[in-house]
Order: structure tokens, then C-alpha cells, then sequence
């Protein structure tokens, strides 16, 4: 029986309030800047930091407000289209992620860096290069000071810009939140050990939004 199974099993014989459910299936939330794994009961009390609003362009040039994703969940990074570092290697890892999700209960959402740079025009060309689709996987720019607004206060990541050198780093993570806007993982997006774990979180996370739908 694999994890998945196992989580269904226990989620319905114990029920979502279970201790040994909470402790062993559930996954984490993370709230501060240390990004450690807290584990909370299903009767216990959820963290106050969920992902901050935004409202940003796609690579359609169609406006993507944090409403838009409300409900969904959301896998988020940060990259810039002319990123020669990290970017190519985690990019192409997510991938592995658009393949599992359907673009409708799920979403994959990466947040320019370089704005002003990554224009929709130049973010379309970048989609199709990388054989990215937009239903399943939106890349977004915008207001440069709310993109690093969010990084920072929303998911802790680190965005250093070396102005004399014109040189960029960023953070190799990516995070899952869940249909309420909590962080429930974080990962390294080089590694594909990691994006196959992403994954199956995925699966579990939308196990427990499912059960908690059908909850009276």
C-alpha cells in the first residue's frame, strides 16, 4: 500500500481530526522565516501567514489576481527568462509538475524577477520554447516592488541584484499552498528527487482539500 492509499485509509477510518492521521499523513505548514515544517492537528489552530494578494499580466498579457487562483493549488517559483544559472535546470523540473496537474484544482504560477525585462511578449516566447501551457502553468510580471514584496514577506526567498554587475540570484525553491493560501511545502526545485516528492504531496494535498469539501 503506497503513501497515498495509506493517507485515504487512515483519513477515513480515524477521520481528518485524528491524531495519527494529523502526525504521520498530513503535511506541514510553514509560516516564518526559518521555513521549518510544523505539523498541526486537524482540530488545532492554523497559522496567520498565507500568500499575499497580487495582481500581475501572464505570458498572454491577461491580468492574474490572486482571486483568479483562489481555491486552487498553487505551485510557486521565481525565475527570469534570461536566468543562465538555476533557471534552465528548475524549470525544466517543473515540467514533471504540469504533467501531473490539470490546470483546473491545481495550478503552477512563476513569478518574474526582472519585470521590466520580462515582458508578456518576451514570457510567450519563453513559454513556447519551453513547451509550457498556459491553462496548466501561468509565468507573471508586473510591479516590480510587489513581485519582491511577495518573495520576501510571503515566502522568505532570497532575491539579491548586483546593480554594477547586472548580475541576479534567486532562490532555487518551490513552494506548495493549498486551496486557503498556506504553505504546506518546500522544495528544492533542482533536484528531481524533490520535484517527485512535490508531486506527491500534490496528490496528498488534494486528498485532504477533497475530504475537507466533503466534511459536514
Amino acid at each position: 500500500m503506497n503513501l497515498l492509499e495509506r493517507y485515504l485509509v487512515c483519513a477515513l477510518l480515524l477521520a481528518a481530526s485524528s491524531t495519527l492521521c494529523a502526525d504521520k499523513f498530513s503535511l506541514p505548514y510553514y509560516s516564518d522565516t526559518t521555513l521549518g515544517p510544523v505539523w498541526i492537528e486537524a482540530s488545532g489552530q492554523l497559522p496567520t501567514h498565507r500568500m499575499d494578494d497580487f495582481e500581475l499580466l501572464n505570458q498572454a498579457g491577461d491580468a492574474v489576481m490572486s482571486e483568479s487562483v483562489s481555491g486552487k493549488i498553487r505551485i510557486i517559483n521565481f525565475f527570469f527568462a534570461t536566468c543562465p544559472g538555476i533557471c534552465p535546470m528548475t524549470m525544466f523540473n517543473l515540467r514533471r509538475v504540469q504533467d501531473a496537474i490539470d490546470g483546473h484544482s491545481a495550478q503552477l504560477l512563476s513569478f518574474s524577477i526582472t519585470p521590466l525585462i520580462d515582458t508578456p511578449t518576451k514570457l510567450s516566447e519563453y513559454a513556447e520554447t519551453h513547451k509550457i501551457s498556459q491553462q496548466r502553468w501561468q509565468l507573471l510580471t508586473g510591479d516590480e516592488e510587489q513581485i519582491e514584496a511577495l518573495a520576501r514577506e510571503t515566502f522568505f526567498a532570497v532575491l539579491d541584484r548586483n546593480v554594477k554587475s547586472g548580475s541576479m540570484s534567486h532562490t532555487e525553491k518551490a513552494y506548495l499552498v493549498d486551496r486557503a493560501g498556506y504553505i504546506r511545502g518546500v522544495y528544492n526545485a533542482t533536484s528531481v528527487a524533490d520535484i517527485m516528492r512535490l508531486v506527491e504531496d500534490l496528490e496528498l494535498l488534494q486528498v485532504e482539500g477533497d475530504l475537507s469539501l466533503s466534511a459536514p
